[in-house]
């Protein structure tokens, strides 16, 4: 898998986290994210991990929707990742990333109260 069919498999993970919350204002804003350079600064460079991705997509996501109650916004953002992680489990190239997404995911359900 190239970064092309990582990118369409972020994208479709979004659209599937926004629709099963039906906001689709959620979707859009977070696919403009990803193409308006969050794909290229984050996800394909080297180094960067999970937990710093999430966190700057988190970010970007709070200027976008300041009116969006904070729980949701991280929810749907677990929620796309956990989904991200089940489209790349097994795949030869991208395998490990989900594997480390899976564990950043589960260390983020350990430490919440």
């Amino acid at each position: 898998m190239r970064f092309w069919r990582l990118r369409r498999c972020y994208e479709s993970a979004l659209k599937k986290a926004a629709k099963e919350r039906g906001d689709p204002q959620l979707a859009e804003t977070a696919i403009q994210i990803l193409r308006e350079g969050f794909f290229d600064e984050q996800v394909k460079r080297v180094g960067v991990s999970v937990e710093k991705e999430f966190n700057e997509f988190l970010k970007r996501l709070r200027e976008r929707l300041p009116q969006s109650n904070e729980d949701a916004l991280q929810k749907f953002l677990e929620d796309a990742y956990d989904e991200l992680a089940t489209e790349l489990e097994g795949d030869e190239q991208w395998g490990k990333r989900s594997e480390e997404i899976t564990s950043f995911l589960r260390q983020r359900g350990e430490s919440k109260p």
